[in-house]
């Protein structure tokens, strides 16, 4: 894959990553009392999940656009290390019975 398409694709990342912090931090601010999912824990709402969803998925595009660009070998194996753990640690194909 040429280096202009990783460094497209990874700011496209960059930019979900904004949008999701966005929203979060608006709800955090505006919303705050409506998007809580257990309300005996202040720390599980939804606003936290998607700001820190959201700067999780942020970190990952800078890592690969900056590792992309710079051709970096190292930036851009923890890009794939992270988002391979993020993929192992996936549990919803698992079937429960």
């Amino acid at each position: 894959m040429p280096v202009y398409q990783v460094v497209h694709v990874n700011c496209c990342w960059q930019l979900l990553g904004c949008a999701i912090l966005g929203i979060g931090i608006w709800l955090q601010v505006s919303k705050a009392a409506y998007a809580s999912l257990a309300p005996s824990y202040n720390v599980l709402s939804a606003t936290i999940l998607l700001i820190s969803a959201g700067v999780l998925v942020l970190i990952i595009g800078f890592f690969g656009c900056c590792g992309a660009i710079m051709e970096s070998k190292c930036m851009l194996v923890t890009v794939r290390k992270v988002t391979l753990q993020m993929h192992a640690s996936d549990d919803t194909n698992k079937t429960y019975y």
